[in-house]
């Protein structure tokens, strides 16, 4: 009975909201036609009398024609000014449609060069991305080979003899304004261009679009469909019974029909799909109207590109470029009252659109359809006005976040920065203000800089002089800081044994009557606090650790912080090895045993599989009943984080036991969570992040490493080791022929690409990222140096007083270095403005939390004291240089709490 009594009322619900949706079609397409008539009224008592559909043809062609005169107008006065193109949405229409009726409530008229296309209603955002780029260059649409054999239409479309603005390219590119679904029309014929995806326009580039404005954008789909008739199990097919049958029944109808005087007035966009009576037939019309053909049978149409699960699907394939200007307004019709969504009031809505938002506000996702996305919440998508959610409009955020920044005032975001998102609220402001502020903005406010003129050989010599002074100069300084460093060592390490030499001569007796005179220092310690957890520190690239304390002497890494608690190991880990190299030797250092690096790894590499043998660990007891705190540094943070991940996947042949909460804590010191800008200025392939430039201090310091290996001097590796002896890069193996092959870059670690650098590069850590997971049990703890300033939007150094002088120039490089425009980003939503804060080795935004290719979970930590949970990375910035920051505050609290970890 009940379920009777639910379909009943479905019906009547469906009956009602289709007769009001008819009813408002018509009056507002009995307008057009009445304002028509009106107009030719004059004509009609002057000339013969002729049939209606004359006149309404005559007067409705006359428009086209006039629009078209216009636009061609618009393209010839005002040259200096790039167009504003305005993108209707879903059941719109472009100039010279519906009659004296404008879309955009008259917009066109407030500049000079404002063009409005007029594309298909319900086409799909595809076709209607081709149809606005060739409505602009001119030609006969083509909407591609493949993807009209796949959807049953014609390849080919309407063509326009005359492009609106057939000058478009990147030195003229153009404003859009988009509608709802035109926001997504215009951002998926953007990747278009930068996929060059135009056959015989081999030039087309992102560049070619300005700024974005999206009105109430269909950014990331609406729940409207759903209620509307769209499945929510797969976001493409219909309901049996639902409002969208009856739309789509009468689309097919109308199309069938093809009444020339009544498509010029309003066209679904269809022709391609050729449905008319005159091509299709009586049987082409069953078949439609049977699901078997056209757009609906299909899914060529805009309603499956406006559910969730649809738009995220487009969202994967479209990003957000870096030289473009986003803005968007997100509008609502709805406010909380006890905490549920309801419509803000009567008298402020849109008769049609008051119990449109009352449904959406209240439709909660069905229990047995999978969730379009992880995270996916009812509430989240209540905000609505009548047709899209408020959290749709904003930024695209599905199925990647992109830049994005709220303005409350707009002085607040002068001057605008390309590649983000602005978004605010509309707030009930009239749409005619709204077009004047966005007209004002693209007028004033956003503009692509153009570099003064040189010549391009000028140009190429100066920059590689540039780039060989720089070149000098830093390999110079880095070589004479390591040649200090490493004078350091021995100097301390042989006053170091003078002091020693007299206890030689006599016995020790500073144990005598303690009852420990056979008991070495460490050991008594280890003794008393036995049930404290260990503390392991974790060393970054060409750092070193105080192993049988003779790595550089009696210098420590970590500034002597080994000496601050009782029970901290600092291995000695390569300091060149990849962080995968480095995470099996961490595991064996510390369990005991050979090193093994993976037989599949080491034969795709060339290495040994097998390296160093731990007579003993260091922590043989390590398990899941006493696990260990890390602290990483810079690149040790990710050799962590890579560890912990192959102990949960029980990667370590003979211990089938290992389970990721064998680490209790993960501290991350300036850690490359995220990649760094740093390798590309000193030599990595920003395209790939793998490969060496030809010149660069990265090869110079390739070159030094491989004859550094290759002499196998004995005394020297003793004192410093770049831990690639698994390679066998000694003379003794290799002989001069495998030094060459080396050097030419044949073989070796820097060949298979088995080394440090490639894992710290953007793309780098998110190829790692993708693998590594953030634990549930586990406590995660990150602290994020920089040492910059923003002043007047410009990231600058902080002080040159503070910063060591070495890292001084790099921090510079670092503030300033842009990614190469003619290059992909490493991933969607890449800004230069958001890796410019930094340290001078790694960029601050990467410190924080692991970010790329997905977001963990994580908390800005404001006070020490806060009590902290696992699974979270807690994190806060702190002035400092990426050396390790405990020697900036050596009588701070340290980064652990051992009370508040257990």
């Amino acid at each position: 009975m009940l379920r009777l009594w639910m379909g009943y009322l479905k019906l009547v619900e469906l009956f009602v909201s289709s007769l009001v949706h008819l009813l408002y079609g018509f009056y507002i397409f009995s307008s057009a036609v009445a304002g028509d008539l009106s107009e030719s009224l004059n004509e009609i008592l002057y000339q013969k009398p002729k049939k209606i559909v004359d006149v309404v043809n005559k007067v409705s062609e006359k428009r086209i024609i006039s629009a078209d005169e216009e636009n061609s107008a618009a393209s010839t006065n005002g040259y200096d000014l790039p167009p504003i193109v305005l993108v209707h949405g879903i059941f719109g229409f472009g100039k010279g449609k519906l009659g004296a009726l404008s879309y955009f409530a008259g917009a066109e008229k407030k500049d000079e060069r404002v063009l409005v296309p007029d594309l298909g209603s319900l086409t799909s955002v595809h076709d209607r991305a081709r149809e606005l780029f060739y409505y602009l260059k001119g030609g006969q649409v083509d909407y591609g080979e493949e993807h009209s054999t796949a959807c049953g239409h014609s390849q080919f479309g309407r063509i326009y003899e005359q492009g609106h603005y057939p000058e478009w390219d990147e030195d003229h590119p153009i404003h859009f304004v988009g509608h709802s679904a035109g926001a997504q029309v215009v951002r998926v014929m953007q990747q278009m261009l930068a996929d060059k995806a135009f056959k015989g326009y081999e030039n087309t580039s992102e560049h070619w679009v300005l700024s974005l404005t999206a009105l109430s954008g269909a950014l990331n789909g609406t729940t409207r469909t759903y209620l509307d008739g769209m499945r929510p199990e797969d976001g493409v097919s219909l309901k049996n019974v639902c409002l969208l049958q009856i739309c789509r029944i009468g689309v097919l109808i109308y199309d069938w029909f093809d009444i020339p005087w009544l498509k010029n007035y309003y066209n679904f966009g269809f022709d391609h799909f050729n449905m008319s009576w005159k091509k299709a037939g009586i049987s082409g019309l069953v078949d439609c109207l049977l699901g078997n053909a056209g757009p609906f049978a299909s899914g060529d149409w805009i309603l499956p590109d406006l559910t969730i699960q649809g738009t995220i699907k487009l969202n994967s394939q479209l990003r957000t470029f870096p030289d473009t200007y986003y803005f968007s307004y997100a509008t609502k019709r709805t406010r909380k009252v006890r905490g549920i969504t309801v419509p803000s009031g009567i008298l402020g809505i849109h008769p049609l659109l008051f119990v449109r938002v009352l449904q959406m506000s209240q439709w909660t996702y069905p229990p047995n359809a999978p969730l379009p996305y992880k995270g996916y919440r009812d509430e989240d998508w209540h905000d609505n006005d009548g047709a899209m959610n408020t959290i749709s409009m904003t930024h695209p955020r599905l199925p990647i976040e992109h830049p994005s920044h709220f303005v409350e005032n707009d002085s607040d975001c002068q001057p605008l920065e390309p590649g983000i998102w602005y978004y605010k609220e509309r707030a009930g402001v009239q749409f005619d203000l709204i077009y004047d502020s966005i007209f004002e903005r693209c007028r004033k406010h956003v503009f692509r800089k153009k570099l003064p003129t040189v010549p391009n050989e000028m140009i190429a010599i100066w920059a590689t002089y540039q780039h060989l002074v720089e070149l000098v100069v830093s390999y110079l300084v880095h070589f004479l800081c390591e040649f200090y460093y490493f004078g350091l060592a021995f100097a301390g390490e042989i006053s170091h044994a003078l002091e020693e030499f007299p206890h030689f001569l006599r016995p020790n007796i500073s144990n005598v009557g303690t009852g420990d005179e056979t008991i070495p220092k460490g050991q008594r310690e280890s003794k008393v606090d036995n049930d404290l957890p260990t503390i392991v520190w974790v060393h970054g690239f060409l750092g070193f650790g105080p192993f049988d304390k003779r790595r550089l002497g009696s210098l420590s890494n970590f500034a002597g912080a080994e000496n601050e608690d009782q029970r901290v190991l600092v291995p000695y880990l390569g300091s060149l090895p990849s962080v995968y190299d480095r995470a099996r030797e961490l595991f064996y250092y510390l369990k005991g045993g050979q090193v093994d690096y993976g037989e599949e790894h080491s034969k795709t590499c060339g290495h040994s599989q097998f390296g160093r043998i731990y007579e003993r660990g260091h922590y043989p007891d390590w398990d899941e009943e006493h696990p260990i705190h890390f602290v990483g540094h810079s690149g040790g943070a990710q050799v962590v984080r890579v560890l912990q991940q192959m102990l949960a996947d029980k990667a370590f042949k003979g211990y089938g036991n290992t389970s990721e909460n064998w680490v209790l804590s993960i501290t991350s010191l300036s850690g490359t969570l995220n990649g760094t800008t740093r390798t590309y200025i000193d030599g990595m392939e920003p395209g790939d992040g793998r490969s060496l430039k030809p010149i660069c201090m990265l090869q110079l310091f390739r070159i030094a490493v491989i004859i550094y290996d290759w002499l196998d001097i004995w005394m020297l590796k003793k004192r410093y080791n770049f831990g690639l002896d698994h390679f066998d890069l000694s003379w003794r193996k290799k002989g001069i022929l495998g030094i060459w092959k080396c050097l030419i870059g044949k073989e070796g670690p820097f060949c298979s690409g088995d080394w440090i650098l490639p894992d710290l590069t953007i793309q780098g850590c998110i190829r790692l990222n993708k693998h590594i997971r953030t634990f549930p049990k586990t406590y995660y703890m990150s602290y994020a140096t920089k040492r910059t300033w923003k002043l007047m939007g410009f990231t600058i150094h902080s002080s040159m007083v503070k910063i060591t002088p070495l890292l001084f120039l790099r921090v510079l490089q670092m503030a300033q270095w842009c990614y190469p425009s003619h290059l992909t980003p490493p991933y969607k939503g890449y800004r230069d403005g958001d890796w410019q804060e930094n340290d001078g080795a790694v960029n601050t935004i990467s410190m924080t939390h692991p970010r790329f290719p997905i977001e963990h979970p994580n908390c800005f930590l404001q006070n020490d004291s806060s009590l902290i949970k696992p699974g979270i990375w807690y994190y806060k910035v702190v002035e400092g240089d990426h050396i390790p920051f405990i020697v900036n505050h050596k009588r701070a609290k340290p980064p652990f709490d051992e009370q508040a970890y257990t």
